[in-house]
């Protein structure tokens, strides 16, 4: 190692500090000892080094999103790209939705119909969909209000309907939600909809309507001739809690009367 009392370049006194990992610094004109391979040398390796860590980090991000979106990521990478520049029509949002929900990610999904929506507010279907995605996140006020909208429209929307339905029940609007049952039973005659069937009839038994509950068994039965025991559990459970319950009680009581006036 050379040592340096004064800087070649400006012949100032260098301070015994000036040195630092065996290179001599001036600090008047900022000469240094280390020669200019030396510099190139670390140069290259800082930029090697950056680049290293440039390319590292995009590979984990490049695994990252190919871990969240699977086989989708292809496709979202080119639907983000498209949404960062604001190029992403309703369409593009609705293609997003549907990857959301196929991966389990409610609140992406409900977001991205939530823009196709707002950005196309003149399509029905896609504030059904809208509607749909809302209920099934937990958002019902949300939803119903959405729903509310697209069924006085004229939807005609079955699955946003039965949501729409239930989610009236829910709230004790017993009359409008079984406005839209009938409206989806009807909509396909001929056709057993299980499903909505058991959602009317729990909705009105949970609600205590039984005359209401017998009254649609025995038009669901009518509408299905081969199977006359359709809902016969909950038909026996309506009409046994239509039953007085003091009717047992008197018929034994009068029975009791007449053996004491015989003996």
């Amino acid at each position: 190692m050379t040592f340096y009392s004064y800087c070649p370049r400006c012949q100032s006194e260098l301070k015994t500090d000036a040195e630092f990992d065996q290179t001599w610094f001036c600090t008047d004109c900022h000469w240094s000892s280390e020669t200019t391979y030396q510099k190139l040398l670390k140069l290259v390796s800082k930029r090697r080094t950056s680049i290293l860590m440039t390319v590292f980090a995009v590979m984990l991000a490049g695994f990252y999103h190919l871990m969240h979106w699977d086989n989708y990521s292809p496709k979202v990478i080119a639907l983000q790209a498209k949404d960062l520049v604001g190029m992403n029509t309703a369409e593009d949002f609705e293609s997003f939705a549907l990857i959301c929900k196929a991966r389990g990610m409610m609140d992406c999904y409900v977001d991205n119909y939530g823009k196709a929506h707002r950005l196309a507010p003149d399509q029905p279907e896609l504030a059904a969909e809208y509607g749909i995605a809302l209920g099934r996140s937990g958002a019902s006020e949300q939803a119903m209000t959405v729903l509310k909208g697209y069924i006085e429209k004229g939807g005609q929307n079955l699955d946003a309907a039965f949501d729409y339905a239930k989610m009236l029940g829910a709230a004790g609007e017993l009359k409008e939600a079984s406005k839209i049952f009938k409206f989806i039973i009807d909509a396909k005659p001929g056709i057993l909809q299980v499903t909505v069937m058991n959602s009317f009839i729990g909705m009105l038994m949970d609600a205590g309507q039984y005359k209401q509950v017998i009254k649609e068994i025995k038009t669901f039965r009518r509408e299905a001739k081969s199977l006359p025991t359709l809902m016969n559990a909950e038909l026996e459970e309506a009409r046994k809690a239509l039953k007085p319950k003091g009717r047992k009680s008197a018929r034994r009581s009068k029975r009791r009367g007449r053996s004491r006036r015989r003996l």
